[in-house]
């Protein structure tokens, strides 16, 4: 017998809503049903439910109302819906000649003693000494990232995987780069 219910993990209500967002128009309907859990399997292969997908999206929208909301990020890694998890994550820093190359800075940020000042609120001094400490050979860039968790089993996305799905390669970080992932 075929159970033609959602999986037990897929998301419900404002979940959903912020899912469908963040996946915008990238996605067909059929794609955003299956990668939100609306969806049953038959012969090895994933149908999606599309008029219950539809009906908790509406459900959701309708909460919403019109204010409307900025979604929690959602992404999709290795064709599956990921969350952001706000515990795990940490600070990456690579050489700026490597993003140059790449031309790829907009999430980064310059390290400087003014960027310790403005963004880590140190004092002229504490900045200095933070700055030094680092003790980099090289312009430096730097960007904060939270990990990921798939939605369908909750392991975290390996590292490679992230990283990969956010266009850096892992060998390319500074060693002094901490995250925490787990």
């Amino acid at each position: 017998m075929i159970h033609e219910e959602p999986q037990d993990w897929s998301l419900e209500t404002i979940n959903l809503y912020d899912a469908v967002e963040c996946l915008g128009s990238s996605y067909s309907i059929e794609e955003k049903a299956v990668l939100c859990g609306y969806y049953y399997e038959l012969d090895n292969q994933k149908i999606p439910l599309i008029d219950q997908f539809q009906d908790e999206y509406e459900r959701a929208d309708d909460i919403i109302g019109e204010e409307g909301r900025s979604p929690e990020p959602y992404s999709v890694i290795n064709n599956r819906l990921c969350w952001k998890h706000p515990d795990h994550g940490g600070c990456i820093y690579i050489a700026k000649k490597l993003l140059d190359q790449k031309g790829d800075d907009k999430e980064w940020d310059e390290f400087t003693i003014r960027y310790l000042i403005e963004e880590e609120f140190l004092d002229e001094d504490e900045a200095k000494e933070k700055f030094e400490e680092c003790d980099f050979t090289e312009p430096m860039m730097i960007r904060y990232i939270t990990c990921m968790r798939y939605i369908d089993t909750g392991e975290q996305v390996d590292d490679d995987d992230f990283f990969q799905s956010i266009g850096i390669n892992i060998n390319d970080l500074h060693y002094q780069s901490d995250w925490i992932n787990g």
